[in-house]
């Protein structure tokens, strides 16, 4: 069996245990070491006299081991048909015994970490929030009886002191005096309702000249009228 023979042999039955990416990573390793565009066994086995592929440097610069070192290709047709032939001899027993070592076959597994991860400690629960305390503001307040309609005055005295002495914050003993707070209490709300009886003394003298002037716009009209036909 020839060389290249063998070595596809070797390949298929490397493929035939661990599948096809066996010679995916054959021609990635290897035969792409040599030049980027050799990708099929094929080509170098195509390439009879040997020159296309074999140069005394791999792709990326470094030494061909299969190239003898500091030796040129000869000259002669003989001895160089010789020297390369002897070149692909050297490359295919290289290539089988890296694909019989199963350097393409992947075959190792990642393992597990022996060290155990350490385990995870418990979060305590978070604290519960306070229950917030509700502050609560006490009031003095005069309870105000109910006041018929004849006594405005003194229900809206009343009314406003209650709302005065509910917006005072002050314990019981800053209280001001409560006789002073009437006092000043009535005298606002006497001179409120003297403004209001003004303004509706005003509103009910001007409803009566208007309603006067309304009844004399008719007898005017009618002396217009006869004025023109006379």
């Amino acid at each position: 069996m020839s060389d290249e023979n063998k070595l596809q042999s070797a390949i298929d039955s490397h493929v035939a245990k661990h599948g096809g990416e066996v010679q995916t990573r054959f021609t990635a390793v290897a035969l792409k070491a040599i030049d980027p565009t050799l990708v099929s066994l094929t080509f170098y086995v195509g390439d009879f006299n040997g020159e296309r592929w074999n140069r005394p440097t791999l792709f990326d610069g470094s030494p061909n081991p299969c190239w003898p070192v500091g030796v040129e290709a000869p000259r002669d047709p003989e001895e160089r048909k010789q020297f390369f032939a002897n070149i692909k001899a050297k490359q295919y027993q290289a290539w089988l015994e890296r694909v019989e070592s199963g350097e393409f076959d992947n075959t190792k597994v990642p393992t597990a970490d022996p060290t155990p991860n350490p385990p995870i400690p418990d979060i305590p629960p978070a604290p519960k929030p306070s229950t917030p305390v509700e502050v609560v503001k006490t009031k003095r307040t005069v309870k105000t009886e109910k006041v018929l309609p004849g006594h405005e005055v003194g229900s809206k005295l009343l009314l406003a002191l209650d709302d005065y002495i509910a917006s005072t914050d002050s314990p019981p003993d800053d209280q001001p005096d409560l006789t002073q707070a009437i006092t000043k209490l009535g005298q606002v709300v006497a001179k409120q309702q003297e403004t209001i009886d003004k303004q509706s003394e005003a509103m009910k003298k001007m409803h009566e000249a208007i309603k006067g002037m309304a009844q004399k716009v008719p007898e005017m009209i009618k002396a217009e009228i006869l004025k023109k036909f006379s």
